[in-house]
C-alpha cells in the first residue's frame, strides 16, 4: 500500500463513493491499510461481464470504459469507481471494464472488507444503510 499522502488522498477519494460515504475518517483509513494500488494496462479488460468477481475498484489515474452486452454504458476516470456491486453480493459481473488508457486504481475485495467488518461492526452499518439508500433510489 502507499503511504502518506496517497493514503490521504484515497481516504477522502472513498467518502465521494456513495457506499463509504456515510464512513467515518478511521474507518476508510481501515479500509485503505487493507486494499492495495493495482495498475491496469491501456487495452486490458481486468473486470468481465458475467465473470465472477469479489472486488471493488476505486480509479486513480486514467479511464476505463464500461460495457454491458457490448455497448458502452460509460467512461470512468479519476475519483469514479466500479466493482462495487461485486463487492458486496456474490453474483456475476454486471459489466465489463477495460482500460482506455494505463491506470491506477486502488483495489479492495471482499475478504478485506470482512475483516474490516469484524474489527468494526459499525463500519459494515454504515455501508449497509448506505446500500439500502442507493437501493430506494435516495442517494
Amino acid at each position: 500500500m502507499a503511504t502518506g499522502n496517497s493514503d490521504k488522498q484515497l481516504i477522502d477519494s472513498l467518502k465521494s463513493v456513495p457506499i463509504f460515504a456515510g464512513t467515518s475518517p478511521k474507518q476508510r483509513k481501515q479500509l485503505v491499510t487493507l486494499g492495495k494500488v493495482l495498475k491496469w494496462k491501456e487495452g486490458s479488460t481486468p473486470i468481465t461481464e458475467g465473470s465472477k468477481g469479489a472486488a471493488f475498484f476505486l480509479i486513480m489515474e486514467g479511464q476505463a470504459e464500461v460495457t454491458k452486452g457490448g455497448s458502452r454504458v460509460a467512461v470512468v476516470g479519476s475519483g469514479e469507481f466500479v466493482g462495487e456491486i461485486a463487492l458486496l453480493s456474490n453474483s456475476p459481473r454486471t459489466a465489463s471494464v477495460t482500460a482506455l488508457s494505463d491506470c491506477v486504481v486502488f483495489a479492495l475485495g471482499r475478504p478485506a472488507l470482512a475483516a474490516a467488518f469484524k474489527n468494526d461492526s459499525a463500519l459494515a452499518l454504515n455501508m449497509l444503510q448506505a446500500v439500502a439508500a442507493r437501493m430506494a433510489g435516495t442517494m
